[in-house]
């Protein structure tokens, strides 16, 4: 059973969410606390036992606040695999700066509707909880005239069906590929801190061609991400791989998210409808 932990004080904003999931994910059990010192408490009682799949997180809390709890969580490397997702009622670009440099997964201002809710109940299902889930279409469409995608995919076959699917999706996305890590690397040091529009996101095939490799090149992509102040550009693992294994080293190397490719092609095309919703329509990230 996949277990979601959920810290707010807002009792109200808990049910929402807690209801949301439930209504769109089986098999989940969500474990609510109201600060951060009862959320560090909580998962370091459930070490062992819990298979825990993500960290939902208010920003302003007592006791112990969302960043000062990440910043505890992201230190112990028994937890630092866990994604975080910061809630919060604002959008100041300050703290939502703030948030990612200190780790965060994914920064999101809190739902309002019902099917704002449900939406980002969708979102979490596919994009934290490796389903299938075919989401239709986008819970808002944004302009998405000179955004592109940069696919890092060494498998040549592979990446023409992904471009060909998120043109499918997306057609007004441009799609950037590349299936070389020199290509890749010089890319990142060179050519992207002097594009004026750089990608709205990154996909990175895990094994490139090897786990180690593709391991070794998301801690570098992520350095030079960092070093660059680029956190605004979502770095998401996309892999056949369904391991727990390599979904944990993923995110204690930092990637942002991590999506298992459909066995079926033919999913290719949700699954990136549902990294559009995501991180297009709920997601704030930093300017």
């Amino acid at each position: 059973m996949k277990t979601i932990y959920l810290a707010d004080d807002d009792e109200d904003d808990r049910m929402l969410i807690r209801e949301a999931i439930e209504r769109v994910i089986h098999d989940v059990r969500i474990l609510e606390v109201s600060d951060g010192e009862s959320l560090l408490a909580m998962i370091n009682s459930q070490k062992g036992s819990a298979d825990s799949e993500l960290i939902l997180m208010d920003m302003n809390m007592p006791r112990l606040n969302g960043l000062e709890a990440l910043s505890v969580l992201k230190a112990d490397t028994d937890t630092q695999h866990i994604p975080v997702l910061m809630m919060s009622t604002t959008s100041s670009q300050e703290l939502v700066r703030k948030a990612y440099e200190e780790g965060i997964n994914a920064y999101i201002v809190k739902p309002v509707s019902s099917a704002e809710f449900t939406h980002l109940a969708q979102s979490i299902d596919v994009c934290f909880l490796h389903s299938n889930l075919h989401i239709q279409d986008t819970f808002d469409k944004p302009n998405l005239k000179d955004t592109s995608i940069l696919v890092i995919e060494d498998n040549k076959d592979h990446l023409l069906l992904i471009r060909a699917d998120i043109r499918q999706s997306m057609p007004d996305v441009q799609v950037i590929t590349m299936s070389e890590e020199a290509k890749v690397l010089d890319f990142f040091r060179t050519e992207l801190p002097r594009m004026p529009q750089k990608p709205h996101l990154v996909l990175l095939d895990l094994y490139f061609p090897s786990r180690e490799a593709g391991i070794d090149l998301l801690q570098r992509v992520r350095e030079i991400l960092i070093m660059h102040k680029l956190l605004s550009i979502p770095l998401i693992v996309f892999s056949y791989s369904d391991d727990p294994r390599d979904i944990h080293a993923s995110y204690q190397n930092n990637a942002n998210g991590y999506m298992v490719k459909g066995v079926d092609i033919a999913d290719w095309e949700s699954d990136f409808k549902s990294l559009h919703n995501f991180w297009w329509n709920t997601v704030s990230l930093p300017k």
